[in-house]
């Protein structure tokens, strides 16, 4: 297994050597040197993406006969498990598709690449992993197919020029720090399937006004909508039995709609969260 290409060697190209079996997660993170990669034929496995946060790396390089690794337009893929593993930190262009046919986006497989403003994922991708688009400054445009059941934590950090998105019905959790420093962030849907919200998972979406939580949502976690200073209005449902520690710190604006006699509103006059509930002006129409 290779463990680590130490990120200060200056040379601007690797050979791993044959024989090597497996590729360690973060093994080459930040080698901000190297352009280019070459990986033998003997390697059968990649953890995550190794090659996250390469600045420079421009090209990787493996056989056309690989038993399990392929490069499609210079992007690296997984054959068995059918995974993007890493589109390399370098690439200049503003766009990108995603062959149809690929089933999972890798861990930090997009991390860091500063140039991508529009992302187009297939309707075969059913999964998308940990801190997948991590700061990606200028990620625009990106639409998540209803295919789609799972989006690990972290998956949208940092990602400073989304301004919209949709979560599709059938991912169950907005995971920890999904879209912490979304600072663009103005607009979202999260589906009735999400039972979970995670810690950070909002933090810092400082152009945010809006928001529903759905029926089924359970909690909200920790920080979960820190610093989120534009919002205004959220709707917090009667499912929701937990909230915690500083959700709606520094969100001045806000008020909050709850069920009477709901674990949210408890909490509302606890931490002295301006609320109001659904029938609040049912009075004027009597």
């Amino acid at each position: 297994r290779l463990v680590c290409y130490p990120y200060a060697f200056t040379a601007d190209s690797y050979t791993i050597p044959q024989g090597i079996q497996k590729i360690g997660d973060g093994a080459f993170s930040c080698s901000n040197s190297l352009t280019g990669i070459t990986i033998p034929d003997s390697v059968t496995s990649i953890v995550g993406n190794p090659f996250a946060d390469c600045e420079k790396l421009e090209k990787i390089v493996v056989s056309p006969d690989h038993p399990y690794l392929m490069t499609i337009d210079g992007v690296l893929f997984n054959k068995p498990d059918k995974r993007l593993v890493c589109y390399p930190c370098a690439f200049q262009a503003d766009s990108y598709m995603i062959p149809q046919g690929i089933e999972v986006i890798g861990e930090r497989a997009f991390s860091s690449c500063k140039f991508l403003t529009d992302i187009t994922i297939p309707d075969s991708v059913i999964s998308i992993g940990e801190c997948a688009f991590y700061d990606c400054d200028f990620l625009i445009n990106i639409t998540i197919p209803d295919s789609v059941s799972n989006i690990g934590d972290w998956a949208f950090y940092g990602c400073e020029s989304l301004a919209s998105i949709t979560i599709p019905d059938g991912v169950t959790s907005i995971g920890d720090y999904m879209f912490d420093f979304c600072t663009s962030l103005k607009d979202i849907t999260i589906p009735d399937s999400c039972d979970r919200i995670g810690i950070y998972a909002f933090s810092g979406c400082k152009f945010m006004t809006s928001i529903t939580i759905p029926d089924g949502v359970t909690s909200i976690g920790k920080m979960a909508f820190a610093g989120c200073r534009s919002l205004t209005d959220i709707t917090i449902p009667a499912s929701v039995t937990s909230i915690g520690e500083d959700a709606f710190i520094v969100c001045d604006l806000l008020t909050a709609t709850v069920v009477r006699d709901s674990y949210a509103a408890w909490y509302c006059k606890e931490n002295g969260i301006n609320y109001t509930y659904p029938d609040a002006l049912d009075w004027l129409n009597n």
